[in-house]
This record gives structure tokens, C-alpha cells and sequence, in this order.
């Protein structure tokens, strides 16, 4: 009898295991239906997506042999980026309009537009095409009706060949009168700003820390709004400051630091503009006759013009 129940025992286990193999191989088997594949001999369809670009995407299509004919009650697609939008799927008939149930044989043209964010890298990506329809399929004798939905119908791929330089805010040219920078005095700094990228800037600030110098901001906001920098872009801001009547006279290192957000909302930065300045002595400013200049092509490059 032990005998007799532990063979039982053995059996209902593989029986069970054997089950479990068949159910996932099935699953297995039914998730890589590709309903939908593109018509060309390769069954493969790769479209450009470039930073920046909004295209509109035509590609040939059949429907799988596997089933006599599928209705699309809706259809979408997503991408492995978020630098890949993709809205207005639709199936179509070139020769028939608003057709709705398709079959096996005929070619349709899958349509979509794509908008693509500037900050999208050289490589591949991946573009599922999804949505809810109802399949028929000949079964023995009879029609199968299956439901699907927000079901993988094919996968399609993306490349992109070219990148745009990312963000880069600098202090193109900072211009101020340097005799009137002595103790109790006030002055004005220009301040031209530049996005030396190749994407736009978006919700640009400005903050100037002036460390040691003695100088401080005459103007009530902490950080001042430049707005939108388009790429190649310039814009320039008059910075009121005042020198401290205890200011030290001497050579210091002040910054401009700038935030900005790129099209997707995500924050750049901060750009850390270093300069540099000499706090005169009050009786020294008579001695200066010229207003210099100091010029900043890069945020690692600049001169003095005299």
C-alpha cells in the first residue's frame, strides 16, 4: 500500500509538472503572435528619428497569416524613451477609406507621427505597436473569436545618426566701468549671456555671487529671469552692484551661476561663470582714464581688452 501511494504521489507530481510546461509554453507561443508585420521581404521596418524632428511615418504592412481577419477598435504605440513620442496610430486602407476590419493578403499602410526631443542620443530604440481588436480565426468548422487587448501587434526600431551639442550657458562678455569700483561707490555690469549649445533653453536664471569682493547686488531678487535661450542665442543684463564702504581693495574672483530646464522640463545645470575684478583704493580711481572690457568667448577662454 506505502508502495502503492507513493507511485500515486510521484505521478500526480509529474502530471502536475508536465501541465505547468504545457500552460507556459503555450503563454509562451500566444505572446509572440506578431499580428501585424511589414510587407517588405525582410519583415523588418526601421524609421529615422532625429533630435528636434516631427515626422510622419508610412509603413506597408500585412496582416498575419495566422487568422482570417482582425477588427482594430483601437491602436497606440510606446517607445523604450521617452525622447520618442508617437501619437495618431492608425491601420488604413490606401483604396478604401475608414475601413475597419482587415485580413491577410491585402497590404495596409500603418501611419503614426513621431515628435523627437532634442536630447535624444546616436543608437536604436525600440517601438512596440499595441491596441484592442477582435480576431477571427477558422477553428474546426467553426469561426474563433478572440478579444485582445492593449496587445503587442509588432515591434518596430528607431535609429538616430546625429546629436545635438547639449546645453551650455556662459558669460559671452562682462563689460563695467573698473575705475568706478572703490569703497562707498556703485557701479552697472553688462553682463551678456550666450547658449553656446545646440538646444534650447528654457527658465534661464541668473545668480551673481560676488564672494569676498565686498560687492554686493543692488536689486531686491535673488535670481534674476533671462527667459528663453534659443541655441547660437544672446541676451544681455544690467546688473546694478554696489561696493561696500568697509570693502578691502584688492583683486577677488567673483561668479555667475545659471540655471536652466530643457524642453522636457528636466533642470541643466548650474553654469558657473568665474570673473575677476580689482577693488581700488578710493583715491586710485582718478587714475584710471579708459573703461575696460573683459571678454569670455568660453567658459575656459578669455582676454582683456584694453
Amino acid at each position: 500500500m506505502k508502495a502503492s501511494r507513493k507511485t500515486t504521489k510521484i505521478f500526480a507530481v509529474l502530471m502536475m509538472a508536465a501541465l505547468l510546461i504545457g500552460f507556459l509554453n503555450t503563454t509562451d507561443i500566444k505572446a509572440e503572435v506578431n499580428y501585424l508585420r511589414p510587407a517588405n521581404p525582410t519583415g523588418r521596418y526601421d524609421f529615422q528619428a532625429e533630435p528636434g524632428e516631427m515626422r510622419h511615418v508610412v509603413i506597408p504592412i500585412k496582416i498575419t497569416e495566422s487568422i482570417n481577419d482582425i477588427e482594430f477598435y483601437s491602436l497606440f504605440a510606446e517607445a523604450d524613451t521617452s525622447d520618442i513620442q508617437i501619437f495618431n496610430v492608425k491601420l488604413v486602407n490606401p483604396r478604401y477609406e475608414n475601413q475597419k476590419t482587415f485580413y491577410p493578403g491585402e497590404i495596409y499602410n500603418l501611419e503614426f507621427d513621431t515628435a523627437i526631443s532634442d536630447s535624444i542620443k546616436i543608437g536604436y530604440h525600440s517601438v512596440s505597436i499595441k491596441g484592442s481588436a477582435q480576431v477571427k480565426s477558422l477553428g474546426e468548422g467553426e469561426y474563433i473569436t478572440e478579444n485582445l487587448n492593449n496587445t503587442l501587434l509588432m515591434t518596430l526600431t528607431s535609429y538616430t545618426v546625429t546629436e545635438l551639442k547639449p546645453i551650455e550657458i556662459v558669460v559671452d562678455k562682462l563689460t563695467f566701468d573698473e575705475k568706478l569700483v572703490y569703497p562707498g561707490n556703485s557701479f552697472t555690469m553688462s553682463i551678456k549671456l550666450k547658449n553656446a549649445g545646440e538646444v534650447q533653453a528654457l527658465n534661464n536664471y541668473l545668480t551673481m555671487d560676488f564672494g569676498t569682493s565686498g560687492l554686493v547686488p543692488d536689486y531686491s531678487v535673488e535670481n534674476i529671469k533671462i527667459g528663453t535661450l534659443k541655441a547660437g542665442e544672446t541676451k544681455t543684463v544690467e546688473v546694478p552692484v554696489k561696493v561696500l564702504k568697509n570693502a578691502v581693495p584688492g583683486f577677488y574672483s567673483i561668479s555667475a551661476n545659471i540655471t536652466c530646464k530643457d524642453n522636457s522640463g528636466t533642470s541643466v545645470g548650474p553654469f558657473v561663470q568665474n570673473m575677476y575684478l580689482t577693488v581700488l583704493k578710493p583715491d586710485e580711481e582718478k587714475v584710471k582714464t579708459e573703461s575696460p572690457v573683459l571678454e569670455l568667448s568660453t567658459p575656459d577662454n578669455y582676454k582683456v581688452l584694453q
